[in-house]
């Protein structure tokens, strides 16, 4: 539109105002839930910090493991971040002996998972220590009947 005449220019200027008066209004409302939820971040730390706080205190008697397990229940996790290590071991039937291939291998609280070869040995590298909760999950694998 080379020239514009002023009732084109004045429907451009209409519209444009609206979105601009929308968008600015959008701003605020962001503004203003932004400033609603830094508020509620900070009361929801100090609550995880209170009950953090009396789980300490009411487990304090305990020996480390003890204190840890029973934390647990409470939705307290303690996370020991270390050196490197290496976790391996070999998963193998209760009944038969004979090792498991396949099956699941996860340290709880780390997301790293991985699968027993085919003599049942696993290997996990992690920066977690204390103690360690390995969770195995053997996927039942049915063998296809050859049909006749």
């Amino acid at each position: 539109m080379a020239n514009p005449t002023i009732a084109e220019f004045t429907a451009i200027f209409v519209a444009t105002d609206i979105v601009i008066e929308t968008l600015s209004k959008a701003k605020t409302a962001l503004t203003t839930a932004q400033t609603t939820l830094n508020g509620q971040r900070t009361e929801a730390s100090s609550l995880i910090l209170q009950a953090w706080n009396e789980v300490e205190t009411n487990f304090s008697g305990l020996d480390a493991s003890a204190k840890r397990t029973a934390a647990r229940e409470w939705g307290v996790k303690y996370i020991s971040i270390g050196l490197a290590a290496v976790v391996t071991g070999t998963i193998t039937d209760s009944v038969t002996g004979l090792p498991l291939a396949n099956v699941k291998v996860h340290i709880s609280g780390s997301g790293k998972k991985v699968l027993t070869d085919a003599l049942g040995k696993f290997s996990i590298n992690t920066t977690l220590y204390g103690d360690l909760e390995l969770i195995t999950t053997l996927t039942a694998m049915m063998k296809a009947l050859p049909t006749s």
